[in-house]
């Protein structure tokens, strides 16, 4: 049996949750409100995954060099489909670089004053 591809996978949950058939119908296919949902629960679930893969690099190693190239391999999954949805909202216009990367600025800044990820650099 062949595991089901990702949009597969999608358009059945979407088939199974709404009454509406979102994906087949080619009116419903063009109406924005189902792009939105497609990239809001697309992305919410990728980073339900990374926040899953991160949470298991945490019980399992104390140390960056600790974790082992298996795991990298997974995270690194994870980080690239967050990665692709955010590139795919600035693509449908749900977001754009420029705010993307004045908010990371103001993040940045406030790690600074409570964390001691970012050093002087």
């Amino acid at each position: 049996m062949s595991r089901e591809g990702y949009y597969d996978y999608m358009a059945r949950r979407l088939k199974e949750e709404y009454p509406v058939d979102l994906i087949n119908d080619k009116e419903q296919t063009q109406d924005p409100l189902n792009t939105l949902q497609q990239l809001m629960i697309i992305t919410a679930e990728e980073c339900g995954e990374l926040t899953q893969r991160c949470s298991k690099i945490v019980r399992k190693f104390n140390t960056v060099d600790e974790i082992t190239e298996q795991q990298r391999e997974k995270l690194l999954e994870e980080v690239g489909d967050v990665y692709c949805m955010i590139n795919l909202m600035t693509e449908h216009g749900v977001l754009d670089w420029k705010h993307i990367y004045a908010r990371s600025s103001v993040k940045e800044e406030k790690l600074k004053k409570w964390s001691k990820l970012i050093g002087n650099r």
